[in-house]
This record gives C-alpha cells, structure tokens and sequence, in this order.
C-alpha cells in the first residue's frame, strides 16, 4: 500500500510539474517558384454568346472547327521546346535547413534564461534585418557561455523548393517545442503570448520521485541544465558537423558570417524556468543525438563507495556524501 501511494503521489507530482520552455522566431519563404500553385482564368461558355440561340447546323460547325483548332494548338505546345530557364526559376535557388542545439551546464542557467526571455519580448523576427539581429544576439550568447556548454550537435538538410524548405523548417520548430508542454513565451513574427503558468502546489522538482534525479538539488537556483535549440533556412551552407568542442567553436563561429539573407529563423530553449532540475541524465535520455564535448561536468557517475548512480554534476554522493568515481 505505501508503494502504491508512493507511486500514485510521484505520478501526481510529475503531471502537475509540467517541463516549461520558450521559443521565439519568424520568416519569410515567400510566394514565387515551388510556392506557387497553377491558375487560370475562367472562361465564359458558348450558351454566353450575345447573338441569341444558336441552330445546330451552325453548332456543329463550331465544334469541329473549336476541336481542329484544340488539336493543332496542343500540338504545338507539345512539339515546342520548353526554356531549361524557365524551369530552374521557377524552383528557385537551393535552400538550407540547419539545426544547431547546445545544452548549457547549470552554472549559466540563470544568465542564459534570463537573456533568452528578454529576446523573446524584444525581437522581432519578420523582416530580414530583425531576423539577423536575432541570430547575432543568439550567437553571441552560446559564445559567452561556450566553455561551459556540455553538450552540442548540428545538423542539416537541403530543399529545393521553398515549399519544401517550409515544411522541413516547421517539423524541425515542432519537434524543438514537443520537448515541453508549458510554454511561458511564444514570439511569432514580432507577436508576443505570454500564457500565466497555471498555479501548482507541487514543486518543479517532483520528478525526483524518480530515484535517478534524487541525488539533484532541484531546489538550488540554477540547478539544471539549459538547452538551447537555433534553427535556420539560409540560401548557404553554415556547419560542419559537431563532434567535439573544435568543431563547436567553429560552428559558432559561423553564426557571426550570417547577414540579413536569413530566409527563416528560430529559436527555442527549455526549462524556461530559473528553479526548474534538468539533469545531464535527462538530457542524454530525451536527445541522445547530442554529443557530451570534454571537461565537462555531465553524464551519470557512480560512487566510489556505496556505488550508487547519480549525475555527475552533483558532484558528491546523495546516499553517502563521498566523491564519485572517475568511471
């Protein structure tokens, strides 16, 4: 019974502390090329003539004449050769879809958050020049705190048609956002909603329940990890994958050669909440694709002594209060 209460008061807890984050972004794709559907005008019917009714003799002529002149006009479209130019404008140039997300130790979690929700009331992401300030202000960030970053990944993806890079660009928005269900600040295109988080008696950490997040000090100020997601549609390649903290510094270094052609840009972070726990632990199981870059104070680590599991960013044993061990 006890384990039964126990159980039912985590489950509780957990649905009651909801992740929070916050995103902020906006573009332009535009309406020209593979955007555009086909149309016509429409036409008015024979029964439309002014010349009152027609007898079928004079019909019947019409329509074998329409019919002739139908045939020979198709003929002709089909026979005559279409401009390569043509085809390639109306595809449009080649875009590029890149993802870029960092997850910042706990020690900058306070600054970080703070910085990223002030963007978010600020920014104003529909115009080319708003939209390059966001991503200046962005990088510019992950830079301040990039010996502190802990974890890192980049990716990226092709489109062809502007339509395509829209689609591929709104999944990428989508998932980033799905890694949280309370979103403190939303930023659509210079668009503000700041939704009042719905009161709660439980405290954020009641996902300590879980006996893998008992050894975090949820109820420390910063205690967590902060991630941060930037998205991009560019008309020109920007990273080379990360695999260490080299490749890092030059993928942030890349963000500074972006000007105001940046077609789309978004940026999301989670927790949005200064107090709220993310352990490294919690980070490695929801993004695995994340590569933990060296010296850093992350991953789960065992004690020495009792061996019990805990995140290494909590640097002492919870059970027993030793140092961990270096495995």
């Amino acid at each position: 019974m006890k384990l039964a209460a126990l159980v039912l008061v985590c489950v509780a807890g957990v649905a009651a502390a909801q992740p929070s984050g916050g995103s902020v972004g906006g573009g332009d794709f535009g309406g020209g090329g593979g955007d555009s559907g086909g149309g016509g005008a429409d036409g008015g019917g024979i029964g439309d003539s002014p010349g009152g009714p027609v007898s079928p003799a004079s019909l019947r002529g019409i329509l074998l004449l329409g019919g002739a002149g139908l045939a020979l006009g198709g003929l002709a479209l089909f026979t005559r050769p279409r401009p390569r130019s043509v085809v390639l404008s109306d595809r449009g140039p080649r875009l590029h879809l890149h993802r870029l997300r960092v997850a910042l130790a706990p020690d900058a979690r306070a600054a970080a958050t703070s910085a990223l929700r002030a963007l978010g009331r600020t920014a104003d992401a529909s115009t080319p020049v708003g939209r390059a300030a966001l991503v200046a202000d962005v990088a510019l960030l992950l830079r301040r705190h990039a010996r502190i970053a802990a974890y890192a990944a980049t990716d990226s993806e092709t489109a062809d048609t502007r339509r395509d890079a829209r689609a591929i660009f709104a999944r990428h928005t989508r998932d980033a956002r799905a890694l949280f269900t309370d979103e403190r600040i939303r930023n659509a295109d210079g668009e503000i909603s700041e939704p009042v988080p719905a009161a709660s008696s439980a405290p954020r950490h009641a996902a300590s329940c879980d006996p893998i997040f008992d050894a975090s000090d949820a109820s420390a100020p910063g205690a967590g990890f902060t991630v941060v997601t930037l998205l991009l549609a560019t008309r020109d390649e920007l990273f080379e994958p990360v695999i260490d903290r080299a490749s890092f510094d030059a993928a942030l270094g890349a963000l500074t050669t972006v000007n105001d052609g940046v077609i789309a840009a978004e940026v999301v972070w989670m927790p949005a909440d200064t107090d709220e726990p993310l352990s490294s632990l919690a980070v490695e199981t929801r993004m695995p694709d994340l590569h933990r870059l060296a010296d850093s104070l992350a991953g789960t680590l065992a004690c020495a002594y009792c061996t019990t599991r805990f995140p290494a960013e909590d640097r002492l044993c919870p059970r027993c209060g030793a140092h961990p061990s270096t495995t």
